[in-house]
């Protein structure tokens, strides 16, 4: 049981990491334009 929290752990965090990912993309892609 331990094991698959630390996967859902895991999963959470990768799963902020691509949100923040896709914000700077988006700031960037804005930043290029203005």
């Amino acid at each position: 049981m331990q094991n698959s929290g630390k996967s859902t752990f895991k999963r959470t965090q990768i799963d902020h990491l691509m949100n923040v990912l896709v914000l700077w993309v988006i700031l960037m892609t804005r930043m290029d334009r203005g």
